[in-house]
C-alpha cells in the first residue's frame, strides 16, 4: 500500500500547509508519513493531525552523518534523512518536497510505477545541478531529488555508508550545495538500479514541474525547487490558494494583512532606490 512521505521541520511550516492541503483535496485517503528535518518540530506536530499525518521518532543522526561525509554543510545534512526511506521493509513509498502544492491525483503515478517494475522513479532531471562536467554527467540522470517512488527494501544505512565512502573518489564532481541530489543520483548509479521518468510511466505528463515554466493543464503538481518562500516568486497565486484553503476567517485575515505588509516595504524599499539612484 503506497505511503506518501514528506521531510519538514517547524521552519518549513507554511510550505507543509499548502502542500498537504492540496494533497489532501486530490489524495484524501492515502498514508502520509513526515521525516522531522532536525529537532525544531514542535509547531509541525501540533499540525499534523488536520490531515492524518504521522511523524516518525525513528534515529536518523547516522543518515546525517552520510552529508557530513561526503561534505554537505551541517544546516543541510538533514536532507539526507530522505534517504531512510530506501531501506523500509514496505512500500511503495513516494517522497515529495514540502514546497511542492499537488495538483492531479498522484496514485496513477504509483500504479504505473509500479506495473512498471522499476526500482525508483523521478522527476525533474537538470544534470548541472548535480555534478559539475565529468564523467558522472555524463552517465546518469541527475534527477532532482525533490520526488521519487521507491519500491521496499531497495537498500540499507549500512551499504549508503559504504557508498559514502566510495563516493569521497569522485565527490569533486559533485555539486555540493545541492546536498544529497548528487549523493542519491551516485547511489543509483553505483547500484544499477532501473530508474524511471514519471513522463516514462505515464506518457503525456510534463517532464519538468518546476515553478519557472507555465503550468500544463495536465501537470500533476508544482515544485518550487531552490526558491524561497517569496512574496515574488513564481505562480505564487496558487500557493496562497492552498496556503489559505480550511482556514478560519481570522487566520485569513492575518495572513492578508502580512501579505498587505510585505508588499508596503517593497513600495517603499523601491522608492527609496529610486530617490538614491
Amino acid at each position: 500500500m503506497l505511503t506518501i512521505w514528506y521531510l519538514a521541520n517547524d521552519a518549513v511550516t507554511e510550505w507543509v500547509v499548502a502542500s498537504m492541503n492540496s494533497l489532501r483535496a486530490v489524495e484524501p485517503d492515502v498514508a502520509v508519513k513526515v521525516i522531522p528535518y532536525d529537532d525544531r518540530i514542535e509547531q509541525l506536530c501540533h499540525l499534523l493531525p488536520r490531515w492524518n499525518a504521522d511523524i516518525v521518532d525513528w534515529p536518523l543522526s547516522d543518515y546525517d552523518a552520510l552529508g557530513e561525509t561526503v561534505g554537505a554543510r551541517p544546516s543541510a545534512r538533514g536532507m539526507f534523512r530522505k534517504l531512510a526511506l530506501l531501506g523500509l521493509s514496505d512500500g511503495p513509498n513516494l517522497y515529495i518536497d514540502s514546497d511542492t502544492v499537488i495538483l492531479r491525483q498522484l496514485l496513477p503515478f504509483a500504479d504505473a510505477w509500479s506495473e512498471s517494475g522499476a526500482d525508483l522513479a523521478v522527476a525533474d532531471a537538470d544534470v548541472p545541478q548535480a555534478f559539475h562536467p565529468g564523467p558522472l554527467a555524463q552517465r546518469t540522470l541527475g534527477f532532482n531529488a525533490g520526488f521519487f517512488i521507491a519500491r521496499a527494501g531497495l537498500t540499507d544505512l549500512s551499504n549508503l555508508q559504504t557508498l559514502a565512502t566510495d563516493a569521497l573518489r569522485v565527490v569533486d564532481q559533485f555539486v555540493i550545495e545541492n546536498v544529497d541530489q548528487p549523493f542519491f543520483n551516485f547511489v543509483c548509479d553505483e547500484a544499477g538500479w532501473d530508474v524511471r521518468t514519471i513522463t516514462q510511466l505515464v506518457p503525456g505528463t510534463p517532464y519538468c514541474t518546476w515553478s519557472e515554466r507555465a503550468i500544463d493543464p495536465v501537470q500533476p503538481w508544482i515544485h518550487w525547487a531552490g526558491r524561497s518562500l517569496a512574496y515574488d516568486m513564481s505562480h505564487r497565486e496558487l500557493w496562497v490558494r492552498w496556503r489559505l484553503e480550511g482556514a478560519a476567517p481570522a487566520e485569513k485575515a492575518r495572513f492578508r494583512l502580512g501579505e498587505t505588509r510585505t508588499a508596503l516595504k517593497r513600495t517603499v524599499r523601491h522608492l527609496a532606490t529610486r530617490r538614491s539612484a
